[in-house]
């Protein structure tokens, strides 16, 4: 069986470049943010329930409008989606955490049969699988998925800087995420800080920089 490594960090801190320096290393990586995308895309369940959990910020009556969060092509309208979501107000913060509170259990069952799959046992070189998850010490669905936590930090401004650029939104749009789930977490626990990360990496300076400190960790933690 597998070990878990979990790469967590804020918006923006890195962590999907730590994460694609340790896939090339022969570290397996779920990107838990592209398979959620996935499976709303395939999932028709998951779609559905997604659709009737919002459709109570959009109607208020608890019908489910035959377009409601659906694309032309047929699939998550996430424009949509979004709107409900990152709206200002209490209203936003509750609609995001009700839609975790759907999607995050089919994520975690995707996970779990992604990360036993002979495929990526093969591919584990040092016996380790790798989940990036920006939520994951936030949310008590995944809170006993890892074995480690690898925490990556930014200067804040910094991590903003460079999702609005990723992502194609503005700084204030960003902002506005990170609030919102800044908020989530607070009602999920309490707003107290997690003490359950076992090691950090500071991206302080370039991605060459960054890469020696990935494979610095490797080299001190999964020798072969």
């Amino acid at each position: 069986m597998l070990q878990v490594l979990a790469v967590t960090g804020a918006i923006g801190s890195g962590k999907s470049l730590v994460c694609r320096f340790l896939a090339e290393r022969g570290f397996p990586v779920y990107d838990s943010d592209s398979r959620t995308k996935a499976l709303y895309d395939t999932d028709n369940e998951l779609l559905e329930a997604v659709r009737k959990k919002m459709s109570a910020y959009w109607t208020g009556d608890g019908s489910i409008p035959e377009d409601f969060l659906v694309g032309e092509d047929g699939r998550l309208d996430r424009k949509a989606l979004a709107s409900i979501i990152f709206r200002e107000g209490p209203s936003g913060s509750t609609a995001l955490r009700d839609l975790e509170s759907v999607v995050h259990p089919a994520v975690l069952r995707d996970f779990l049969e992604w990360k036993d799959s002979p495929e990526v046992v093969a591919q584990a070189e040092f016996g380790t699988a790798v989940i990036e998850s920006a939520i994951i010490l936030d949310n008590p669905v995944f809170r006993d998925v890892p074995d480690k936590v690898l925490l990556v930090e930014a200067p804040e401004g910094a991590g903003i800087a460079r999702a609005a650029m990723r992502d194609h939104e503005s700084e204030e749009r960003i902002a506005v995420r990170m609030e919102s789930r800044q908020k989530v977490f607070a009602s999920i626990d309490g707003g107290k800080q997690h003490p359950d990360v076992d090691y950090i990496i500071e991206n302080t300076g370039t991605p060459d920089d960054l890469r020696r400190k990935v494979e610095q960790f490797i080299d001190t933690n999964y020798r072969k």
